[in-house]
């Protein structure tokens, strides 16, 4: 069977590609407060985020993705028939399949880091380089689209960086498991290959953002975590 060519423009990087090693990475989450504002949002940050093209360029190791939660989607008015073909999993979010994820007791919702889990998680902004300095121009670029617009409000962040010997905080090696995509020409730490159709979401002219992520909010993922700073 011939593997499908991807529209790698359309895709976002984050996507495709693993995450550098070592690596620094800022998260920042946004509630979207005025439906023009997270449109507006959606098409600034469509400049900014980089695409999968070019996977052998000089910038391969550090890009801006963007994602989005189900109810970030309901407050960008995506039309309900739409947002009824997502899987349970996505519309009911994390919170809500708490006790069936095993997130339970200690780990249970009441005691996440709020804003995580919350419906006021909309969109989620990410920023990942080898180096703090790189990290950090890529993440100036989605400042200047998300900075004084009103209706969009910055509720959560957090730096991130890897912990030393490679590890995360449960202890394996971090960054094996990203699989290549067949199609992408895009290699990977992980030599399986995965069906394109199987691990991605593309949506393109509603939101005008090349390949925007959907994204669950849950607990925060385990990292060395730095201390808090402004959005």
């Amino acid at each position: 069977m011939t593997a499908p060519q991807l529209e790698l423009d359309d895709i976002q990087s984050g996507v495709l590609r693993p995450r550098p090693t070592p690596y620094v990475a800022t998260y920042v989450l946004f509630r979207i407060d005025r439906r023009e504002a997270g449109r507006e949002l959606m098409r600034r940050l469509s400049g900014v985020v980089t695409s999968a093209a070019r996977p052998e360029s000089s910038g391969r190791d550090t890009w801006v993705s963007v994602a989005l939660t189900y109810q970030g989607l309901k407050a960008l008015g995506v039309p309900q028939d739409s947002l009824n073909s997502f899987s349970p999993q996505f519309q009911e979010g994390m919170a809500a399949r708490a006790t069936k994820l095993g997130d339970v007791g200690e780990s249970s919702p009441e005691n996440w880091e709020r804003p995580l889990g919350s419906p006021d998680v909309h969109v989620v902004i990410t920023a990942v380089s080898k180096k703090t300095e790189q990290m950090e121009s890529a993440m100036e670029s989605a400042r200047k689209a998300y900075r004084e617009l009103p209706g969009i409000t910055a509720i959560w962040r957090q730096d991130c960086h890897v912990r030393p010997g490679e590890r995360e905080a449960f202890g394996f090696r971090d960054g094996i498991g990203h699989p290549a995509v067949e199609g992408s020409g895009i290699s990977s730490s992980n030599p399986s290959a995965a069906f394109a159709n199987t691990c991605m979401l593309a949506c393109r002219s509603l939101l005008a953002v090349s390949s925007v992520i959907t994204f669950s909010t849950g607990p925060a993922i385990a990292m060395q975590q730095w201390p808090a700073a402004s959005p």
